[in-house]
Order: structure tokens, then sequence, then C-alpha cells
């Protein structure tokens, strides 16, 4: 009686291994940051572009110092659009 539990306990074991082989275990896994795509480089704080709104860690974006402050751009293309339209309202 003994044993013929203690097998089909060995037999569930291992069917459930071999199912959880070949379909994962249906768990999200936790994936790094490295992995999500953020780099080394990434750390906790994210700074807000203020031509697109692209937020993006201040050690990937292209700063640009002014004596308010730092502002971050996500792309050359952002802060030189920004830097157009503050010269647009200095003019006006």
């Amino acid at each position: 009686m003994i044993w013929r539990l203690f097998v089909i306990l060995l037999l569930l074991t291992v069917v459930r291994w071999a199912l959880v082989k070949a379909f994962g275990t249906g768990r999200r896994t936790v994936r790094t940051r490295e992995q999500r795509g953020f780099g080394a480089a990434s750390s906790k704080r994210m700074v807000k572009d203020p031509q697109c709104g692209m937020y993006l860690a201040p050690e990937l974006a292209l700063e640009m110092r002014r004596s308010e402050g730092s502002l971050y751009f996500c792309s050359k293309e952002c802060q030189e659009n920004y830097a157009k339209a503050q010269l647009k309202e200095i003019v006006e």
C-alpha cells in the first residue's frame, strides 16, 4: 500500500517536471535592468525632455546647462528644436 503511494507520487513528480520543462512554469520571469534594455548606465532617476516629453536616464540624455538649471534631451534634434523655439520667443 505504501509502495503504491510512493510510486504514484514519484510518477506525478516526473510528469510535473516534464510539463514544466516543456511548457515553462507559467510564472512571469523577473528580468534585470540590462535585460529590459536600460543598460548599465541606468539610474533610478529619470528626466523629462522638455521638447518631446520623453523620459530617460540623465546618463543617456544630452544635457544643456543653463543658469536656471540643466535641461535634458533625448536627441540632438529635440535639443535643436528647443533652442530654435526659445530663440523665436526672444525675437518676438
